[in-house]
């Protein structure tokens, strides 16, 4: 389609939707191409389609009018067909959910060119996300400003459900200050290890005044169990015993995040928390893709001394995962 003709649909369609059906770091940063779509057009209705656990990350935030929640196949084509969207964006494409927007023959159908189905778009855009030369959040923005020609810079959204905490969260922390690790993944990057994240909550607390707290899913528990005892039990597990809201809520709240590659290190990022980050080098996995955008933070990752240890996260010590640590906690780290 020519860009002046997408250009038109999209700056005077009454119903724009994106949808966005994966983890919660994908969401977090795709979030911020509601306040772009709001700039380039604010009349139209803006709705996103989602998957029902990642809900707690975008209910209630004013710059989304309505979601939908498609679990499965049978839902989303029901919206779909239900709904006369002008205008719908795949951040991230799947067969399953272009072929129905094609079928119901929306305006505007704007994602990747580099798909055996990008056939069934009429707006294409060219660049490939596993090269890594930008932020996951940039990749998202790069869909509208391929029409617009306008550079934007992404904006984090907050999130606005926060459950009420636990009673043995308060009864741990009694009014201090407190940083949380999380010492898991969802399985896309290498970790830095569950030992090292204990050894490190160890050494934090012998030399700083911080509750220390871990979170995890219930699956993670063997993972956190472990940061625990080489912490020598100087730290709070509730793995598994928080749900996403109340892992809102305490994240809203902490000194410091410190985390593997994962969306809760992006949830910290939207409440502007200090981040401690480790990464893997490959850009595909990289800080530079997936990479916190907030302000205060400290990026580790493995030297690349050789291609063998590119993403060998054993190669990062605890001494410069203590320093880092340090860093936050004693100066204004600026990105």
């Amino acid at each position: 389609m020519d860009k002046n003709k997408a250009l038109n649909i999209l700056t005077n369609a009454n119903k724009i939707a994106v949808v966005r059906t994966d983890r919660l770091g994908d969401m977090i940063l795709t979030l911020p191409m509601f306040n772009v779509l709001r700039e380039v057009n604010p009349k139209a209705n803006l709705t996103l389609i989602a998957k029902s656990y990642t809900e707690p990350l975008f209910r209630g935030i004013s710059q989304i009018d309505n979601y939908f929640l498609t679990d499965n196949k049978h839902n989303y084509e029901k919206v779909i067909k239900e709904n006369h969207f002008d205008v719908i964006i795949f951040p991230m494409m799947k067969f399953e959910e272009v072929y129905p927007a094609f079928r119901k023959n929306i305006k505007l159908r704007i994602g990747s060119g580099y798909r055996l189905y990008s056939f069934l778009l009429n707006q294409k855009i060219y660049h490939h996300r596993k090269e890594g030369k930008k932020n996951e959040a940039e990749y998202n923005l790069d869909l509208i400003s391929e029409i617009t020609n306008e550079k934007y810079t992404p904006t984090l959204i907050e999130p606005n459900c926060r459950k009420a905490l636990p009673q043995m969260i308060f009864d741990y922390i009694q009014n201090d200050k407190y940083i949380v690790i999380h010492p898991g993944g969802g399985g896309s990057a290498p970790r830095w290890s569950a030992e090292n994240f204990g050894k490190l909550a160890k050494q934090i607390s012998e030399n700083y005044n911080y509750k220390i707290i871990i979170t995890g899913s219930i699956s993670e528990n063997i993972d956190c169990e472990l940061v625990l005892r080489f912490a020598q039990g100087r730290a709070l597990n509730t793995s598994g015993k928080l749900n996403l809201e109340e892992i809102i809520n305490l994240l809203s709240k902490t000194e410091i995040l410190i985390s593997n590659s994962t969306g809760i290190l992006h949830i910290g990022a939207a409440f502007e928390r200090k981040i401690l980050g480790f990464y893997p080098n490959s850009p595909a996995m990289s800080a530079k893709r997936w990479g916190p955008i907030n302000k205060e933070n400290v990026i580790l990752s493995p030297k690349k001394e050789n291609n063998l240890e590119v993403d060998n996260m054993s190669t990062i010590t605890l001494e410069a995962a203590f320093e880092g640590f340090r860093n936050l906690i004693e100066n204004s780290v600026q990105k």
